[in-house]
């Protein structure tokens, strides 16, 4: 009971963390960034070699935005059994001339914007 907790609060911030990069172009297609970006500390949206959509992030950029959202529900090793439940991979990668640790997953591109809505004055 209070793993699903942590789960369901530990998966609600990881959407809220990569939808900063979860967003489709004008045309309606993946808007890719450069992997590079992942270490300036935010999520990057990536193809895998599969041609599918992955967003990729630094477990330590996680726990800084958990951090900052005051929202340390899970932390080391638990924080780390949540990710996989969630469906989140692990691996290392070359960024750069760097090889590093990166979280990957799948990218949810339903997200829908915000649309203001026009108000007509009528009298």
């Amino acid at each position: 009971p209070e793993d699903v907790g942590q789960q369901a609060v530990v998966g609600g911030m990881l959407e809220e963390f990569t939808r900063v990069c979860e967003r489709l172009s004008d045309a309606g297609k993946p808007k890719f960034g450069n992997i590079e970006d992942v270490l300036r500390g935010i999520p990057v949206l990536i193809e895998n070699e599969e041609k599918q959509p992955m967003v990729v992030f630094r477990s330590t950029d996680f726990i800084s935005f958990l951090k900052r959202k005051r929202s340390e529900e899970a932390k080391g090793a638990d924080l780390w059994v949540i990710l996989r439940g969630l469906g989140c991979g692990y691996s290392k990668s070359r960024v750069g001339k760097k090889v590093i640790r990166l979280w990957q997953k799948p990218a949810n591109l339903t997200h829908t914007e915000f649309q203001p809505v026009k108000i007509e004055e009528r009298f």
